[in-house]
């Protein structure tokens, strides 16, 4: 068993429930990752439909049924809120509105990994898997260079009980970049794409969780943690398939 894999399907599984129960609960869209326009007709059935197909296709990738219908689903649906949705933000120049698309985008890459993953052997799944990998390699750094555009933000979001939050809020952003190159160039690539897992991971575990009990009623930590665990289990199959590549 890819324990790497299994890792990532469940987190990638999580976090599209978690958005997907979100807009059910709150017959809306996700916050920032889905900026659909206030005028678009019967917005709120469409926030339903959204929330009801990103649960579905999380319980899928949680349970391992019919997972790769639901990962080829999440690719091309993400790549749509990415492309599309976020367009706009883009064209009038919203401030860091780079982030979400790159966000978004690098969790499509990963679940179209994933889709790939489960296929047969052929010349074509591991260009696809390449492409998926690379996608997200390239993503990374996007991440860093936010961490280091917003510190004091970035340290605001580590918990007080750990010291030197600046120092941490730098080497995070700095473990984007190294983590993403690592990936795109495939040199120490393993290493550095299960670092970069290990440094998600930590996120959810330090930053988002405990936030979330401090206020459970709090609509945006759910969604920060739903993206959270989207982003971690995005990590975690990129570390599977080039694990996997280097096994081979």
């Amino acid at each position: 068993m890819n324990y790497f894999q299994t890792a990532g399907r469940t987190a990638l599984g999580l976090g599209a429930a978690g958005l997907g129960v979100i807009s059910l609960l709150y017959g809306d869209f996700a916050i920032t990752w889905q900026p659909v326009p206030d005028w678009v007709p019967a917005r709120t059935i469409l926030a339903y439909v959204s929330g009801a197909l990103l649960t579905a296709a999380g319980a899928a990738l949680i349970v391992n049924r019919f997972a790769r219908i639901a990962a080829v689903f999440i690719a091309a649906f993400l790549t749509f809120w990415g492309v599309v949705l976020q367009a706009p933000r883009l064209l009038v120049n919203e401030e860091a509105a780079w982030l979400a698309p790159a966000e978004i985008l690098a969790v499509a890459a990963s679940a179209w990994t994933l889709f790939w993953l489960g296929a047969s052997e052929s010349a074509f799944r591991e260009r696809a898997l390449h492409a998926g990998t690379a996608f997200f390699g390239l993503m990374a750094p996007i991440f860093g260079v936010a961490h280091f555009l917003y510190i004091p933000f970035t340290a605001s979001m580590i918990p007080a009980w750990i010291p030197w939050r600046v120092f941490w809020a730098w080497s995070t952003g700095a473990g984007h970049i190294a983590g993403g190159v690592s990936i795109v160039t495939g040199v120490f690539s393993r290493i550095g794409s299960t670092l970069l897992a290990v440094m998600f991971t930590g996120f959810v575990l330090l930053v988002h969780v405990p936030r979330i009990i401090a206020d459970v009623g709090n609509r945006l930590e759910w969604h920060l943690l739903s993206t959270a665990l989207l982003l971690t289990g995005a990590a975690w199959i990129t570390a599977s398939a080039i694990a996997r590549n280097t096994d081979a």
